[in-house]
């Protein structure tokens, strides 16, 4: 999954329209995924990139608190900004 998420923003799909058009407008953009590999054509799309996987969790574990591991690290990054 991880590597059809990576092909689709970089062939333009909508998280990858919205950062470009994002960065018209002189605004900053975040990416929040399930899972990141660290592609650096991702990096330059957006100003952070996130992910909700956590190294101690199991697949299924992660995709039934998704919501959960999504709203804290939204929390996080509205901290951090």
């Amino acid at each position: 999954m991880r590597g059809v998420w990576i092909g689709q923003t970089l062939e333009g799909k909508t998280p990858a329209g919205v950062a470009r058009m994002t960065r018209k407008l002189g605004k900053k953009v975040f990416a929040i995924a399930g899972r990141y590999d660290g592609n650096p054509q991702v990096r330059e799309l957006f100003d952070g990139v996130y992910q909700l996987a956590h190294s101690g969790m199991s697949e299924k574990e992660q995709l039934k608190h998704a919501g959960a591991l999504l709203r804290q690290k939204a929390r996080d990054l509205a901290q951090e900004l």
